[in-house]
């Protein structure tokens, strides 16, 4: 929950600022998206929010490559972690209420990183954390982490 608390804020200053609104192609602001991930058709901003763009998890065949311990200590990039959820078919018809993938996260967090020209977690940092006045908050961008991103502590 705190991720998409996190995201809905990020999507809301570059919506009032006028560099994205919900309902643009994720293509439109990631050039090579369409070509790594091979959608059945174009995925919109407000998809990845809600989790309903059918996108494949990328986890699933990650864990299933190594032993678990050899992929927690595999560092990769937010496009490799596209990667490896383009190598999964996409959920064809319609997608349920919401299904759940931390592929969702992954594009919006290149986006987020396209458009402002800065790391996700800096941007969260400097937009969210900092503004509020968070003293007992952080976060730590987990680059050798492939299941997740961040974590909040809360003091």
């Amino acid at each position: 929950m705190a991720a998409l608390a996190r995201f809905g804020r990020l999507r809301q200053k570059l919506a009032e600022e006028g560099k994205i609104k919900l309902d643009d192609p994720v293509g439109k602001h990631l050039a090579d998206f369409d070509g790594l991930m091979r959608p059945p058709g174009p995925i919109t901003i407000r998809e990845l929010l809600n989790h309903t763009s059918g996108m494949p998890e990328f986890t699933r065949d990650l864990f299933a490559s190594k032993p678990l311990n050899e992929v927690l200590g595999t560092t990769l990039s937010l496009t490799e972690r596209l990667s490896w959820s383009a190598k999964t078919p996409w959920t064809t018809g319609p997608v349920p209420e919401t299904d759940y993938s931390h592929s969702n996260y992954v594009a919006l967090g290149m986006l987020v990183e396209k458009l402002r020209g800065r790391p996700i977690g800096d941007v969260i940092k400097t937009d969210i954390i900092e503004p509020l006045g968070l003293k007992g908050t952080s976060m730590k961008w987990l680059d050798r982490h492939p299941r997740t991103w961040s974590t909040v502590t809360y003091s």
